[in-house]
């Protein structure tokens, strides 16, 4: 084996400590923690509803992260609605992010999916209940003032249920939609 020179040792070195190599080295990297906040509805129509659910990201690290994101997924009783992928997040050093997930629920997607929720809707339901799983993921580029470098690979999943306000003044119109997707199920 052949010795390496001080001189290319420290070239390599160099290049290393330029890419951000040693940032990557000394820094000690907490997961970030993520909560649900809340979610406002921003629209209503008798064919869909949009809303942001929003996600608080507490990046506890000296340093700021980047290359993280989102997808996510909507559920009513244990089977997916919707999903969305790939939201772009950058978490800045020792801060509270909020991460806001627009999430577009689709009265004939959840009508096709669901006979059971047939019931609820041609009731006296005044809400849907929906659960968000929001899934925050990357493989993280670690940065401060003096450079970056790619650490680990992390993956978190924040779940919770909302209830989504059902428009009543648009009921019979949903119950003739619900009832002919639901003849088409069975």
């Amino acid at each position: 084996m052949k010795p390496i020179s001080t001189l290319k040792f420290s070239l390599i070195s160099f290049i290393l400590v330029g890419c951000g190599f040693f940032l990557v080295a000394t820094t000690e990297i907490k997961d970030p923690k993520v909560k649900y906040l809340d979610h406002h509805i921003n629209k209503v129509t008798s064919q869909f509803i949009n809303v942001d659910v929003n996600l608080m990201a507490h990046n506890p690290n000296a340093v700021g992260l980047k290359n993280v994101f989102v997808n996510y997924e909507v559920y009513t009783q244990g089977k997916r609605l919707i999903k969305g992928n790939d939201v772009a997040v950058t978490l800045k050093p020792k801060q509270d992010t909020t991460i806001k997930v627009p999430v577009q629920i689709r009265f004939k997607e959840v009508l096709a999916a669901l006979g059971p929720l047939y019931k609820n809707l041609i009731g006296k339901k005044q809400n849907l209940s929906v659960e968000i799983r929001a899934i925050i993921y990357g493989k993280p580029t670690v940065y401060d003032e003096s450079g970056e470098g790619s650490l680990f690979s992390f993956h978190l999943q924040e779940n919770k249920i909302i209830k989504i306000p059902l428009p009543r003044n648009k009921i019979d119109e949903l119950k003739q939609k619900a009832k002919k997707a639901f003849q088409k199920l069975f």
